[in-house]
């Protein structure tokens, strides 16, 4: 079926979900395999998947299991292929500082942040970078979340004065 159906009817339909939650669930096959061709419209939960984040598809999230590294690589893709991909760029920043962003994409609070002696992947600098990208495109959820951080007394970049300024133009 994934080789003559369209993804879009296959992943429309959730062909394969309906009776059985399985990790191996036709629809989650093509929305990996739509992914891996290059097709956008599942890039993002895909990416959410591989990193981990709490949202994320749990079907999909079983069947890629934590790879850190593909996820960040299939955002930063949709970034550059889309230059106006705030969601992708608020997802990357989130992560990269150590905050889950889909929890909070969906839920608009802060979860815990990994401090960054327990997380390898922290990178305020380029964190903040995305989350500043996809907040000159319109993202609420990355001022919000900048402000927080630049508040927070034990981030790497705590400017408070800058945290302030943001949460007041919300």
């Amino acid at each position: 079926i994934k080789k003559t159906w369209p993804v879009e009817k296959i992943t429309k339909i959730k062909a394969g979900a309906h009776d059985f939650r399985l990790p191996g669930a036709l629809y989650v096959d093509a929305i990996l395999a739509s992914a891996e061709m290059g097709d956008e419209s599942h890039c993002e939960e895909v990416a959410c998947a591989y990193l981990g984040f709490t949202e994320a598809d749990p079907d999909i999230k079983s069947q890629v299991g934590y790879d850190p590294e593909r996820g960040m690589e299939i955002l930063e893709r949709l970034i550059s292929s889309n230059g106006s991909n705030s969601k992708a760029a608020f997802l990357l920043g989130s992560f990269l500082v150590g905050c889950d962003g889909l929890m909070m994409f969906w839920q608009t609070r802060l979860c815990q942040r990994n401090p960054a002696k327990e997380f390898p992947h922290f990178d305020a600098t380029r964190g903040i970078s995305y989350l500043n990208q996809s907040m000159e495109i319109g993202c609420i959820e990355a001022k919000y979340l900048l402000g927080l951080l630049y508040l927070a007394d034990d981030f790497v970049l705590n400017d408070k004065e800058k945290g302030i300024k943001l949460l007041e133009e919300l």
